[in-house]
Order: C-alpha cells, then structure tokens, then sequence
C-alpha cells in the first residue's frame, strides 16, 4: 500500500502540563502550511480512561498492570502500523511522497508505570528490546512539563482543569520517569520551559517544537 510513499514517526511525549496535545494541534495547523500531508493519533490511555476502564484498581494490582502495560503497548504497535498505512494514504497539499504521523505519547511511555522489572519480564516474553520499540520513532519530541520552571503556569492550568490531579511535586516525578524512559533514544529532543536562565513562552515553547521537527524531517526524510 504506497510503500514507496515515506512516513516520518514522531512521538510526543513529556510530564504533566507540558503542552503535548497543544503541540500536536499546532503541528497539525503549521506543516500542511509548508506542504506536508499530517495525521495525528490519539492518546490511547485516555481514550481508554474516559470509555470506562477503571485503571485505578488495576494499577494497585503489579500482575494486572503489567499485563494492562503489555497490552497498551501491543495496541500501540497495531495501531502505530495501521496509522502509517493510513498516512501514505493521506493526500498532500505538496510534498506528496513524504507523510508525517504525530502519535500523541508511545511504547515507551508505558515503562513510566511499572517497576523496571516488569517492564523487563514484558520485553523479555514478547521477544522485544528497548531498542525494537523506540525504532518505531524517527523523532521523539519531550514537553517538560510546566511544573519544572513554568510552576505559576501549571498552577493556573491546574486550576482550571479538574482532570489534572498531579500537584507540581508528582508531575515533577512523572517528568523525571518519562525522561529516563526514552532516555538514549538517539533522535530523543527535550522541550524545556526556561532557555537561557529565562522562562520562554508558551509560544516560543511551541515554535522550537516546530522548529525542531522541520530540522528532523530534512535530517530522516532527505530533503532540502
């Protein structure tokens, strides 16, 4: 199915409040604008969090979050898979033999939730390496979250949003684990909130993100 049609993978990834899902939308507004065909995935956890699974009990569980984590990241493939074919399928405003996928957190995020031995029992039963899931990804792009050194701005969010239950101190955990989860990832770019001893807007937080996929996809794509 249009094999020959590429398809740069990017993941968003990062802790709570970082701006993940803003990044996509704003990818999504600013490549077709350089002539790119753009699909963006959903973020499974919440797809399955606000459809009725109850993770609450089950991550009390270690057997049964580690099989929910093995599941997560099976799905993830397929899905990752089908999305791809539905990319090269996506009509382009210009550049029509070059697509990009945006997948909203991926495979390794799921070693956040689980102690390293788990993760390692789930890798070493599905004949999977650390290595084979992130090869999945051309580019990783990390939104640190705003409660490490934007912590008025998480606060405010916070208060706005009912659904972000993390104080600053847990979200600052939460980003300390996704950081070393795709941690030697070699195409792995971390987003921060202060450049320069100064805190950046989100704006500008938003434009490096861009910035830094125009720069990925000539590196991986091959174009000028």
């Amino acid at each position: 199915m249009n094999e020959g049609v590429r398809v740069f993978t990017a993941v968003l990834t990062g802790g709570p409040g970082g701006g993940k899902s803003d990044g996509i939308k704003y990818l999504l507004e600013e490549l077709p604008k350089r002539g790119f065909a753009v699909l963006a995935g959903r973020e499974l956890a919440t797809d399955l969090f606000t459809r009725g699974f109850n993770i609450a009990p089950v991550m009390n569980d270690p057997v049964l979050n580690r099989e929910c984590q093995r599941q997560m990241i099976k799905t993830k493939l397929a899905m990752q898979k089908q999305m791809r074919d539905f990319a090269r399928l996506n009509p382009a405003p210009l550049i029509t033999d070059f697509k990009v996928l945006l997948l909203d957190r991926g495979t390794l995020d799921d070693r956040v939730y689980m102690p390293p031995a788990d993760f390692q029992k789930i890798l070493d039963e599905e004949s999977w390496t650390i290595e084979s899931l992130g090869e999945e990804y051309d580019g990783v792009y990390h939104m640190t979250s705003a409660a490490l050194g934007a912590e008025e701005a998480y606060e405010k969010a916070r208060a706005n949003n009912p659904a972000r239950r993390e104080s600053a101190e847990e979200a600052r955990e939460v980003e300390r684990r996704t950081r070393l989860a795709w941690a030697g990832h070699s195409q792995l770019r971390i987003i921060e909130n202060i450049y320069g001893a100064r805190v950046i807007s989100f704006e500008k937080k938003l434009k490096i993100l861009l910035d830094h996929t125009l720069t990925m996809i000539g590196m991986r794509g091959g174009l000028d």
